[in-house]
């Protein structure tokens, strides 16, 4: 299943759900969709769903930001030095270990976990 048909599906899975709201905020395509979180629209694996608890984690600490800000803010180059002048997205693409770098940075900036 497509991101396109994800998207008109509307998951039961809460977790499914919040994560599909993160990808269309952050008008991700179908392909970084899939990239990001691995096939859609099937029963997800223990490794997918811990993935989309990071990517849940990530869009909820964005919260602080202004909203515009926040929809943004992942497919914005980054002069940071964790991002080297490239998109955040970039590096969440990178699997759990890059979402991770990306969620602790996030905390950080916010003063703290959430």
């Amino acid at each position: 299943m497509n991101l396109k048909s994800w998207l008109s599906n509307q998951p039961e899975d809460e977790g499914e759900r919040k994560t599909l709201r993160a990808a269309s905020e952050w008008r991700l395509t179908p392909e970084e969709a899939e990239q990001l979180v691995g096939e859609i629209g099937h029963q997800w694996t223990p490794r997918q769903t811990h993935t989309a608890d990071l990517v849940n984690s990530i869009y909820l600490n964005l919260r602080y930001m202004p909203p515009v800000m926040a929809r943004a803010w992942p497919k914005t180059p980054n002069d940071n030095s964790l991002f080297v002048g490239r998109a955040p997205l970039e590096l969440m693409l990178n699997g759990t270990e890059g979402l991770e770098r990306v969620l602790r940075f996030i905390k950080g900036q916010n003063g703290g976990s959430l």
